[in-house]
C-alpha cells in the first residue's frame, strides 16, 4: 500500500470514527457543535413518530445550538425538550427555517458523502 493511498484511507477512517459532520456550520451566526453519533441518538432519544420533518429540522438545530449537557438533560424528558424548541422557535422566522433546513441538509448531505467514499474504497480493494 502506498503511503498516499495509506493517508487517503485513514483520513477517510478518521471522518467515519469522529463526528458524522466535519465541516463547522453556524446558524444565524452561532456557531452549532458537530454531528456526532451520541447526537444522533440524542435525536433518537426525543423523535416520535408522528414529529413533522419541520420539527426535525428545528429540533436538530436547536439540539447543535445548545451546551450537550443541557440537551441531554432535556432530552430525557421529551415535555421540557419539546417546549424548550417551542419557545426557542418562537423566536424566529420562516426565512430562518430556510436557513435551518439548509444546515441540516448539509450535514446529511455530508455523512451520505462520507459513507459513499468509504463504500467505494471498499469495492476497490475487493478488487
Amino acid at each position: 500500500m502506498s503511503d498516499d493511498y495509506k493517508k487517503d484511507d485513514e483520513a477517510i477512517g478518521a471522518k467515519q470514527d469522529s463526528p458524522f459532520a466535519l465541516n463547522q456550520r453556524t446558524f444565524k451566526g452561532q456557531k452549532l457543535n458537530k454531528f456526532t453519533l451520541g447526537h444522533r441518538v440524542i435525536l433518537s432519544q426525543i423523535r416520535e413518530e408522528n414529529d413533522s420533518t419541520e420539527f426535525f429540522i428545528w429540533s436538530t438545530v436547536f439540539s447543535l445550538l445548545k451546551d450537550k449537557e443541557e440537551v441531554v438533560a432535556l432530552a430525557w424528558n421529551k415535555t421540557k425538550f419539546r417546549k424548550a424548541v417551542i419557545d426557542w422557535i418562537d423566536t424566529l422566522s420562516e426565512k430562518d427555517f430556510e436557513e435551518a433546513l439548509n444546515v441540516v441538509n448539509s450535514i446529511y448531505n455530508e455523512i451520505a458523502e462520507s459513507r459513499i467514499e468509504v463504500a467505494e474504497r471498499d469495492k476497490q480493494e475487493k478488487k
